[in-house]
């Protein structure tokens, strides 16, 4: 399987309304991401942390503890890919090429975010290369070998949000830190 298969085979795994997949399966834990609701599909949720997950109802919470109480989860895991394939995936992302202009343009969204006064800490130059490296695997899951400013604005969102922190009087507010991102997110100007 070649690496782009393999993105392609966790992300279907992850994200099966976006292949046409009439009926979506629950997860096993009565907890569900609220990732791609308003914005197109992005690279697998394991390398993006960031997704308000809240506390779920007391009825799957119950069923949480008896399942998580009676025996342990992680032991039944397997294998979706071998060590090759993931050694593979990561490989192909490396080589993804990124035009000196989309640095730029990946600079200024986090230079948005660190002007923001919503925002007490915007976006470090570490959340800029984290930003790079997934805007990379999602080129390689769209088939290509290289980044187009569409990926780094599919993913911004989720890479960035828990990558700045709100000022208190935002928090109070109740502004989300995912609408400072988007708002940074556009009033970028995209490279030509």
């Amino acid at each position: 399987m070649d690496s782009a298969a393999m993105i392609n085979r966790c992300f279907r795994h992850q994200h099966p309304e976006a292949y046409g997949a009439t009926e979506v399966a629950e997860p096993p834990l009565p907890i569900r991401l609220r990732y791609g609701q308003d914005r197109s599909p992005a690279p697998s949720r394991e390398c993006l942390p960031d997704d308000a997950l809240g506390y779920p109802g007391v009825e799957a919470e119950s069923k949480m503890l008896a399942e998580h109480a009676a025996t342990e989860p992680l032991e039944d895991l397997e294998p979706v890919s071998t060590a090759t394939e993931i050694e593979a995936a990561i490989a192909a992302v490396k080589k993804v090429f990124v035009e000196d202009t989309l640095h730029r343009y990946v600079v200024e969204i986090l230079n948005h975010t660190r002007t923001d006064t919503r925002l007490a800490l915007g976006a470090s130059p570490r959340a800029g290369i984290a930003l790079l490296r997934v805007a990379k695997a999602h080129a390689v899951i769209r088939g290509r070998d290289y980044v187009v400013p569409s990926d780094v604005k599919d993913v911004a969102t989720d890479v960035l949000t828990h990558r700045v922190i709100l000022a208190p009087e935002a928090r109070t507010a109740g502004i989300d830190a995912a609408d400072s991102i988007r708002e940074a997110v556009e009033r970028t100007r995209v490279p030509v």
